[in-house]
């Protein structure tokens, strides 16, 4: 009976340390474009959007100040909505498959991705402040 509680609870162990909470990027700043006027709201949609793509996700505009992001790796998916005004960008998650989600946790890959998913539009929001 000992051995099968020890190997239920290493059995759990092991699930659950392939998960953690879920991160979201939350009033991330945009940075003044070098021509204000050229810091519009499609102009950072737009250096939304390449980021994403760089990062090696889908995008799809929604409406004005709101992406729908996804990427897909083996038989995972994740979608994010990615919030933004001219002066700053959030990232939510939204839904995904295969990801382990149980309440506010998820498989630590989702955290990865959205980092360096926000990594990259920074990268972008950077170079396009420098180009206006």
């Amino acid at each position: 009976m000992k051995k099968i509680l020890l190997a239920c609870s290493f059995a759990l162990c092991v699930v659950g340390c392939n998960t953690r909470p879920i991160v979201s990027v939350q009033s991330e700043a945009v940075p003044p474009f070098a021509v204000e006027s050229a810091q519009s709201l499609s102009a950072v949609e737009q250096a939304i959007a390449a980021g994403a793509r760089k990062a090696g996700w889908t995008t799809q505009v929604l409406k004005p100040g709101l992406i729908e992001a996804s990427v897909t790796a083996r038989s995972h998916k994740a979608i994010v909505d990615i919030a933004f005004t001219e002066k700053t960008y959030s990232i939510n998650y939204k839904d995904s498959d295969n990801m382990k989600v149980s309440g506010d946790e998820i498989h630590k890959k989702y955290n990865q991705w959205v980092l360096r998913l926000s990594q990259f539009i920074r990268t972008e929001l950077n170079e396009a402040a420098k180009k206006k």
